[in-house]
């Protein structure tokens, strides 16, 4: 009996059309190749380019946290009637200083990045949670200033609102355990490139 594929190939010899439909369907299918291995290649680089951005924007919006954190819990030990960086909560005017400071929470990465929280997937809710509150915080303390008669007003007003800070410092953790495996995958990959390159 004989083999299909060699007689194909001795009919496609002697017959010149034949030829040229077995070398455009070889051409094709290498295209096809081709074109899926491009693909392949591009989707690639794509996905290491949105990897390298949910990593910056991890990292940056982590720091972001720590720092409103590090401002929360630093009154709270103050409010505690512990000391905090060589500082204690005594006059009027270092009150009013806070309420000052709790005006401008820290949060200059969420506005520079806010467009680009879709690319952090399931984490956004509770980075975006977190921001809530530290708008939440500026925005009361905004409010306080508007209305307070002196900075006497203002001690009254840090105990009151320092009461609910745990709340808060509670979001910005949850948010910032969220980012912690970004901050600690782009550490990871950074410091690979830096062995390679």
């Amino acid at each position: 009996m004989v083999d299909p594929w060699i007689s194909i190939g001795v009919g496609a010899a002697h017959n010149g059309a034949d030829a040229w439909t077995i070398a455009s369907a070889i051409g094709t299918i290498g295209a096809v190749f081709v074109a899926l291995g491009l693909g392949f290649v591009q989707h690639a680089r794509d996905r290491a380019k949105s990897r390298q951005t949910q990593f910056a924007v991890a990292n940056a919006l982590f720091y972001d946290l720590r720092s409103a954190r590090a401002l929360l819990h630093g009154l709270q030990s103050l409010l505690n009637g512990e000391i905090f960086n060589g500082l204690r909560l005594e006059s009027e005017a270092e009150y009013a200083e806070w309420c000052a400071r709790l005006e401008r929470v820290p949060m200059p990465s969420f506005e520079r990045f806010s467009t680009l929280l879709h690319q952090l997937d399931d984490i956004a809710a509770p980075v975006i949670h977190a921001y809530g509150l530290a708008i939440r915080v500026s925005a009361i303390c905004r409010a306080q200033r508007e209305t307070r008669r002196s900075d006497r007003d203002c001690i009254e007003f840090v105990r009151a609102v320092g009461g609910t800070f745990q709340v808060y410092i509670d979001g910005f953790e949850r948010a910032m355990a969220a980012l912690q495996p970004y901050v600690t995958a782009g550490a990871s990959a950074a410091a690979a490139s830096r062995q390679h390159g």
